[in-house]
C-alpha cells in the first residue's frame, strides 16, 4: 500500500458534501482536495490536470442516498442528554434534516460538541475503507515529498513595517 499524506480537514469536508455541482478529487501525490465545479473560474486547467494524470487524482465518492439520516440515527441511540431527543426526531420531518439537526443542538453545547465529533469519526472510517480499497494508506507522521509547505517569504517584509526599527522618516511623502 502507498503511504499519502493528506489534507484531511479538507478531505472530511469533501467526503461530507452530498451537493451534486460539486465534485471532488484527492490528489494522490500532493495529498490535496481539489474541487470542481462548473463555476471555478480555472475549470478547464483543473479538469485538464485531471484528465491528463487520471492515475494520480481519486474521485471521492459523494454520500450514498439516505447516509447522513443513518449517521444523525446512530447518534440519536448515544445521545447522553434525553430531553432533547422528541425535538430531534422532528429534525427527521424538514426537508434539511442535518441543519436542522445541528440547529437544535445548539442549545446544548456539549451534545453539539460530542455529536460533531462522532460524525467525523464516521466519516474518518469511511474514508480509510475508501483508501484502503484504491490501496492508499493515511498516516498523519508520513512525510509526502511532494507535498510542498506554503512559504510565507511574501510576508517577511511585512515584519519590518510591525518593527519598532521602522520610522516615520522612512515614509516621507512624494511630491
Amino acid at each position: 500500500m502507498d503511504k499519502v499524506n493528506i489534507d484531511m480537514p479538507a478531505l472530511i469536508a469533501a467526503w461530507a458534501d452530498d451537493s451534486p455541482d460539486n465534485l471532488y478529487y484527492l490528489d494522490t501525490r500532493s495529498g490535496a482536495v481539489k474541487l470542481v465545479h462548473k463555476h471555478l473560474f480555472d475549470l478547464r486547467d483543473l479538469t485538464d490536470e485531471i484528465e491528463k494524470n487520471r492515475e494520480r487524482f481519486l474521485y471521492i465518492p459523494k454520500p450514498e442516498a439516505g447516509q447522513i439520516r443513518k449517521d444523525l440515527r446512530v447518534y440519536l441511540d448515544k445521545i447522553e442528554t434525553k430531553s432533547i431527543l422528541p425535538v430531534l426526531e422532528m429534525a427527521f420531518e424538514s426537508p434539511h434534516v442535518y441543519s436542522s439537526f445541528c440547529k437544535i443542538l445548539e442549545k446544548e453545547p456539549r451534545e453539539r460538541d460530542r455529536f460533531l465529533e462522532s460524525r467525523q469519526q464516521l466519516i474518518r472510517e469511511r474514508i480509510n475503507e475508501w483508501l484502503e480499497a484504491n490501496n492508499y494508506e493515511y498516516d498523519a507522521n508520513y512525510t509526502n515529498p511532494y507535498f510542498v509547505q506554503e512559504d510565507d517569504e511574501e510576508f517577511d517584509d511585512l515584519e519590518a513595517f510591525d518593527s519598532d526599527e521602522t520610522n516615520d522618516s522612512d515614509f516621507s511623502p512624494v511630491d
